[in-house]
């Protein structure tokens, strides 16, 4: 709570502002919530919302705005350690400038 998080919409709308209160359906309350628009030529426009109300099933991601951080896999540790196969393939994060993307390589 009190943290600024980023939310994508259904239809490609985009909001940012600071959770403030949610429910077990992900309804939230966002104050200083900034919507994010963006025209045909790639423009973005932002506008202010102030408080807004915002309906869970809409919501298709989510994230903080400062970032998060890169963990390791706890599943591939415990398949190791039970000396089952590890996955053919693994998730690496791309570097912040290039969040769009994902690399997947075969492990």
């Amino acid at each position: 709570m009190d943290r600024e998080i980023y939310i994508k919409f259904n239809g490609g709308r985009e909001v940012s502002g600071v959770l403030k209160g949610f429910d077990p359906l992900l309804n939230m309350v966002l104050d200083n919530a900034q919507e994010k628009m963006r025209n045909a030529d790639g423009e973005t426009k932002s506008r202010s919302l102030g408080l807004a109300v915002i309906r869970g099933t809409h919501i298709t991601t989510l994230h903080p705005v400062d970032g998060s951080e890169s963990i390791s896999n706890p599943y591939l540790a415990a398949a190791e350690e039970a000396g089952g196969d590890a996955p053919a393939y693994q998730y690496t994060p791309k570097p912040e400038d290039e969040d769009e993307d994902v690399e997947i390589t075969e492990a």
